[in-house]
């Protein structure tokens, strides 16, 4: 079912990129950034699979991961609707400084949270702690 998604959301993206939809642009990141939580819970998955015998959303360390970049991507997507709601109110403001800001603060905390934990082996840290997690977790 994931492989016949996929087409028509590429499709999706392709249409709302087109200066016709007039989508705003923090939107558009948010709706691309979306592949990449996509690309980040298949190998989740795997590792999920492989080290922990059960699937990625009984294995809080990995799921959490995979889910702040789902979080991630609402945020900028919500961002950037209100940014096109402010621009058809007043619209002689080409951009939002602050939405741009507030996409690289979402982004960099978000990068820093899971580059971070992994680098200091808090995950691995945290998921020893753990033990193996019940079947029923």
């Amino acid at each position: 079912l994931f492989q016949a998604s996929l087409l028509p959301y590429l499709g999706f993206l392709y249409f709302i990129g087109k200066p016709d939809a007039r989508t705003p642009q923090l939107t558009n990141v948010g709706f691309r950034f979306l592949l990449l939580f996509v690309a980040a819970t298949i190998p989740a998955g795997v590792i999920a699979k492989t080290q922990y015998g059960d699937i990625l959303a009984n294995v809080d360390v990995l799921h959490g991961g995979a889910e702040s970049l789902l979080t991630i991507t609402n945020i900028l997507i919500v961002l950037g609707m209100r940014e096109g709601l402010r621009q058809t109110q007043e619209p002689e403001i080409e951009s939002s400084e602050g939405s741009s800001a507030a996409l690289w603060a979402a982004t960099a905390l978000g990068v820093a949270g899971l580059v971070g934990s992994h680098v200091s082996g808090l995950d691995t840290a945290i998921a020893a702690a753990l033990g193996a997690e019940p079947a029923n977790a």
